[in-house]
């Protein structure tokens, strides 16, 4: 339990509730594909998810990283993760940051290729605005399939996502006393890292992408032409 912080807001005060978003474990299905949230940059961030044959998201594993580049978190830190006996055989499908087709000022490689590249059908999110990626994630956090919460986090595989839901992840206040409208970015202790990774995977599926990229990722190998994200109605945010 984490009690109130007087320099702001917890971001998902009124819609997080860890005695009903948080279990103990995750079942990892051998027939779902993994969804992976890939936050980029020098901390690039890893959260290993599942949209299960309910339809609900099961977030079962965080995978930090600390002042590193993108592809050498992938090598060594997040694919022994997947390589690992809870993954070990299940596909994996990316959805990352939309800023990281933006190609690098040193090569011509943008993100997105480099993780290509790497072997893993990767794409980008729908959207980056703040206010679009937090109403994907209420909305999983406010409904209930089957009797039980849409979105499912593993407290033992994602102890700092919990600590960002919680209260970690925070809108800052200013000093008038009125708080800020986007969620502080330079906290110290970066939970905005895994945030991210957890609002990219939820504009997914609360807009139901993920059945297209499943398509998608099935015939990447045979010629076909690249792909592009379908649009997305505003409808879908309400």
């Amino acid at each position: 339990m984490y009690g109130d912080d007087p320099s702001g807001e917890a971001v998902f005060r009124a819609s997080f509730k860890p005695s009903w978003h948080v279990v103990s474990d995750t079942f990892v299905s051998p027939v779902h594909p993994l969804l992976i949230g890939q936050d980029f940059g020098r901390n690039p961030w890893s959260l290993i998810g599942q949209v299960d044959a309910s339809g609900r998201l099961l977030v079962h594993q965080e995978v930090a990283a600390t002042n590193i580049g993108l592809e050498k978190h992938v090598n060594e830190v997040l694919r022994p993760q997947l390589y690992s006996h809870k993954f070990a055989g299940s596909r994996a499908i990316m959805v990352g940051d939309p800023a990281g087709v933006a190609k690098s000022t040193i090569a011509e490689e943008t993100s997105f290729d480099a993780l290509r590249r790497l072997g893993f059908a990767a794409y980008p999110a729908p959207s980056n605005d703040p206010d679009t990626r937090l109403r994907a994630v209420e909305a999983l956090l406010g409904r209930a399939v089957n009797g039980g919460p849409a979105l499912i986090i593993n407290g033992r595989g994602c102890p700092w996502l919990v600590r960002a839901m919680s209260g970690g992840y925070r809108f800052k206040k200013l000093k008038e006393g009125a708080l800020r409208s986007v969620p502080d970015k330079a906290a110290k202790e970066g939970f905005d890292h895994v945030a991210d990774c957890l609002q990219y995977m939820s504009l997914v599926v609360h807009g139901n992408i993920l059945p297209s990229f499943i398509r998608h990722a099935r015939f990447a190998s045979v010629g076909k032409a690249q792909w592009q994200p379908p649009p997305v109605s505003t409808a879908g945010w309400t």
